[in-house]
């Protein structure tokens, strides 16, 4: 039964009328996809390609091993990775010499109890509230799960094998190995930041207070630290000019000393760790060098030379973000940490069997597992900042896991970007409850990019719309994405860090969303539409994060909250046809009133028949 009212009169039909739902169907529809939307063309990003649905290589597992019941509390720490995986090959020897199998690599054990339970970011104005969270995980008995990538001859035979061994209690999990896809010294700074940044570089830096911040350390700490940033990325070109100094003491990109050497896990770690390249008994190679290339300072494949936009944009990608979270300035990079060292982990590599160039969820795990081991020459844990500018729409249980151990047992802080499809829906790793998710905003405007992805699980915005950076073979160049936005965040990270390295990251989390600037929401009205009211709360949901990073405020005494949101607030605002609509059941009415005269007549015509 349909119900119209027009005017003074109320009429209800039945059969007569049901012509009318398809065409109410339609209209509601096409309001759906038009009316208030925020993008309603398609913009492609030349950086690492979309974040299409999650797929996975065919045969290729992360599966959790478990532990013999008496083997659970001395099965976490080893002295070495080569010690860590000696005593998992013998005893899980039999199950990894299973008929079927045909390759497999030692990840690293983590304790599972409880990690990654977290479905929602704690309030980040009451950090206690994570502490408190994170406090009744930790048991006396640990539930080590030893996390292994395995393939199988056949997807028919892995489904087989691990039905079996579930069944006989010999593993917690198994998930689908899936690819995601590339999303006194400060007061020199100033000065020289002031001199040789013009145009658009000096529009983002006086966006964010870039050299206000320097200004503020040289004045609170006059001899900063060189903290070190990991970017899980393409690889990094460490002799462009950005990174290369007269003096190894002075370099950008991290050396590692040769008595320190493979200590991680990795084999000839000199300068970062390659995890695209799968052994049984490390977790990769030395080569990181830029994805497609085969040496440093080489230039990468371009499109005019006949390689696809991909390979050229994977080539460049890590490069170029490095640059924007430590190069030189004088070099044509942004550099917002100039303090800080770039520690190159590549995870973007060729997909097995594919012409395909990607992310395995094997490669970011084996990654972060390097990260967990890595020391300094001095011995000590040596990062306390992680990039992660690529993402996917799908949750791999295996990398929650290990984000939560490089959180709360290295306390390193993970930023990563929301991703560049324009749309709500959670993108991984940036929604995972330890990372800060970052936005990409235009840093002329303060409107959010094209491309952008939004939503409450969004932290943070950084510029990220034809940011000049470096690239491999000696250049620079502009590209936009939430990619290039992430290391803003990595850098400013990298800041704080330098000034107190005992910060933890949720401090670390809570100053740096503290002092965003929410002028984002304020301007030429166009991002109210992602900073909405939800009935029963005097405050907006801000969609985009806080606001745009400010770098002076989080360097400086800790900063007071703008406002505060809660997670319950989050859960009532949903997904609609993947955007969120300004006063979008408004724009449904105002169809409807206007469709009612049309209808009207149609209805009579059909009657007067």
């Amino acid at each position: 039964m349909l119900l119209v009212i027009v005017g003074e009169y109320e009429t209800t039909y039945h059969d007569d009328m049901q012509f009318l739902i398809p065409i109410f169907a339609m209209f509601w529809l096409q309001a759906c996809g038009s009316e208030d939307l925020i993008v309603t063309e398609t913009h492609p990003i030349p950086t690492l390609g979309e974040a299409p649905e999650a797929n996975a290589l065919p045969g290729s597992y992360i599966v959790a091993l478990k532990p013999a019941a008496y083997q659970q509390n001395k099965s976490l720490y080893f002295t070495s990775f080569a010690s860590e995986f000696k005593h998992y090959s013998q005893q899980f020897a039999d199950l990894l010499g299973s008929y079927g199998i045909k390759h497999t690599q030692h990840i690293g054990a983590v304790d599972l109890k409880g990690l990654a339970a977290l479905d929602y970011k704690p309030k980040v104005s009451q950090p206690d509230s994570m502490q408190l969270q994170l406090s009744h995980k930790y048991g006396s008995t640990p539930e080590t799960g030893v996390m292994m990538r395995i393939d199988f001859e056949s997807d028919e035979q892995a489904q087989k094998l691990i039905e079996k061994w579930k069944l006989t209690d010999q593993i917690w999990y198994a998930e689908p190995n899936e690819i995601s896809q590339l999303s006194g010294i400060f007061g020199d700074y100033a000065a020289q930041y002031n001199s040789v940044v013009t145009g658009d570089r000096r529009q983002i830096q006086d966006s964010i207070r870039l050299r206000e911040a320097f200004t503020a350390i040289d004045q609170i700490t006059p001899n900063p630290g060189r903290p070190i940033i990991a970017i899980l990325d393409s690889g990094v070109d460490r002799e462009h000019p950005a990174f290369k100094a007269e003096s190894s003491a002075e370099s950008r990109i991290w050396e590692n000393t040769p008595a320190n050497i493979g200590q991680a896990g990795c084999q000839d770690d000199q300068y970062g760790c390659n995890t695209t390249t799968s052994f049984k008994d490390s977790l990769g190679d030395g080569k990181v060098f830029p994805t497609g290339l085969s040496s440093f300072n080489t230039t990468c494949p371009t499109t005019s030379s006949g390689a696809s936009q991909a390979e050229e944009s994977n080539c460049e990608h890590g490069t170029h973000v490095a640059g924007i979270a430590v190069g030189d300035v004088n070099a044509g990079a942004i550099g917002i940490c100039p303090v800080c060292i770039v520690l190159p982990i590549r995870i973007v590599g060729k997909i097995p069997g594919t012409d395909k160039i990607g992310i395995l969820d094997s490669s970011i795990l084996a990654g972060l597992k390097y990260i967990s081991r890595f020391k300094t020459s001095t011995g000590a844990a040596g990062i306390k900042v992680v990039n992660a500018s690529f993402g996917k729409f799908s949750r791999s249980k295996s990398v929650a896991v290990f984000i939560d151990l490089i959180h709360d047992e290295l306390g390193a802080i993970i930023i990563a970007a929301a991703g560049n499809e324009d749309t709500n829906r959670m993108s991984y790793p940036a929604s995972l409850t330890k990372v800060i998710a970052v936005s990409a905003i235009d840093e002329t405007t303060y409107r959010k990019t094209a491309f952008s992805n939004f939503g409450s699980w969004v932290d943070v915005a950084a510029p990220g719309e034809g940011v000049q950076s470096s690239v491999p073979g000696n250049s620079t160049e502009a590209k936009p994405g939430t990619s290039m936005a992430a290391p803003f965040v990595a850098g400013l990270a990298g800041l704080m860090v330098s000034q107190d390295p005992n910060m933890t990251p949720v401090e670390i989390r809570k100053w740096i969303l503290d002092a965003a600037d929410p002028k984002i929401y304020e301007g030429d009205g166009f991002n109210r539409r992602y900073n909405p009211k939800i009935v029963g709360n005097p405050n907006r949901i801000p969609l985009l994060g806080r606001g745009v990073i400010n770098t002076e405020a989080s360097v400086k005494e800790e900063p007071s909250a703008t406002q505060v949101t809660t997670y319950e607030d989050f859960d009532r605002v949903e997904d609609f046809c993947g955007t969120i609509h300004y006063q979008s059941g408004q724009g449904h009415a105002i169809w409807i009133i206007l469709l009612m005269p049309i209808l009207f007549v149609v209805f009579n015509i059909r009657l007067s028949r």
